[in-house]
């Protein structure tokens, strides 16, 4: 990771801990997004609530793993910004919530995307 630029912030794409049986027998990697997090120490997992959205945010149910030697990729076509949070948690919601819209730019198809219906926007 000291090859990499990093900021709290930064989207990348990192090596999942367990490959796939079939992956790993054709020397294929697995691949994961996340957000670098608590002061460069840390990733914290991203999902969506849609295959087809590319605006992501933080995937409460994985933990945050340790940053060192998990980088594959840091992602360049990135616009951060912020939500309310959902009113589940927050009964007066006034505090925001990151999100990562991914550009088109930015392939995807070597990422395992973590859909998680429960996160999307509420109305």
């Amino acid at each position: 990771d000291d090859e990499f630029f990093l900021l709290d912030g930064f989207v990348v794409k990192y090596d999942l801990d367990e490959p796939a049986g079939d992956a790993k027998a054709v020397g294929k990697r697995r691949l994961g997004l996340a957000a670098v997090a608590d002061k460069c120490t840390s990733l914290r997992p991203l999902c969506t609530w849609n295959p087809e959205e590319r605006t992501f945010v933080e995937d409460e149910q994985s933990d945050r793993l340790a940053l060192r030697g998990r980088i594959v990729e840091v992602l360049e076509d990135v616009e951060m910004s912020w939500r309310q949070a959902p009113r589940l948690y927050n009964p007066h919601g006034e505090h925001p919530e990151d999100t990562f819209c991914i550009g088109e730019a930015e392939s995807l198809e070597d990422v395992q995307v973590v859909i998680r219906p429960s996160r999307a926007p509420t109305t």
